[in-house]
């Protein structure tokens, strides 16, 4: 297995990705995204690629706060259902730390629902720890 950066090519099989997250999206409309994102240097996108199809994919921005300094935040991640346990999503955060601290950041966030405490116990034994609780509020504009 390989840890690379996306490709517009890797659309397909990161839309079948998502999905398993609850973000259904077509693959045209994934191309779009991965082509937004790989425009811009502050954010990556790399995938665990097996040969035959991707195993996983994670993306990660650099965010800037008025509030905070810099940082990185893991915006997505997930790995195949069928290869769960094998270390592949631990090996997609290890390649984007190696990105953030080339970049010069000392810290890395994510964000999890509570509902999935697979994630969170997955996240904690990789070494994050709880810093808040929040709600989150979206409201459409028409």
């Amino acid at each position: 297995m390989l840890i690379r950066t996306a490709l517009i090519s890797d659309s397909h099989e990161i839309s079948r990705l998502s999905g398993e997250l609850g973000y259904a999206a077509e693959a045209s409309q994934m191309a779009e995204r991965l082509r937004d994102l790989t425009e811009q240097r502050d954010n990556i996108v790399y995938v665990a690629d097996s040969g035959n199809q991707l195993l996983g994919w994670i993306h990660a921005q650099v965010r800037v706060l008025v509030e905070a300094p810099r940082f990185v935040e893991i915006t997505g991640l997930v790995v195949d259902s069928a290869h769960r346990g094998e270390g592949i999503g631990r090996q997609l955060i290890a390649q984007t730390e190696v990105w953030a601290a080339q970049s010069g950041f000392t810290k890395l966030r994510v964000r999890t629902n509570q509902k999935r405490s697979d994630a969170v116990q997955f996240y904690n034994r990789l070494g994050f720890v709880l810093v808040k609780s929040q709600h989150i509020l979206d409201k459409s504009i028409e």
